[in-house]
């Protein structure tokens, strides 16, 4: 390697496919604290923010989805790690299936509208 010649392991990804895949359904990191998550859910019923938020947008903060993962975390330091795994894996469905389709999603009424004309761009 000191001459810079270029072995075929250094041309070799990091990773094993299966590694990848391993990875992408792995479980959610189980925090090793939830002191984090109780500052954050604390700040969120603060005065202070609920009035900035409130400002912004007209309503004051919803904190649940903060709660929940607090709750979720002094849960899982009751629990066996491979029930905690399990408790996470679960929330982790629960997040994505409550968030719906996304904004960005193409809709195929939209499809429709392009193709009738505007109108005449001559007058």
């Amino acid at each position: 390697m000191a001459d810079g010649s270029v072995t075929e392991s250094d041309c070799q990804p990091a990773l094993l496919n299966d590694e990848i895949v391993e990875r992408e359904e792995s479980v959610p990191a189980i925090p090793r604290s939830c002191v984090p998550l109780f500052d954050a859910m604390f700040f969120c019923y603060t005065p202070v923010n609920q009035f900035k938020v409130f400002y912004r947008t007209g309503n004051v903060a919803y904190c649940d989805e903060l709660f929940k993962q607090f709750s979720t975390c002094l849960r899982s330091r009751l629990m066996s790690r491979k029930d905690a795994e399990e408790l996470y894996r679960r929330r982790t469905k629960e997040r994505e299936d409550a968030r719906g389709p996304s904004v960005w999603t193409y809709k195929d009424q939209y499809l429709e509208s392009l193709k009738t004309p505007l109108g005449d761009y001559d007058s």
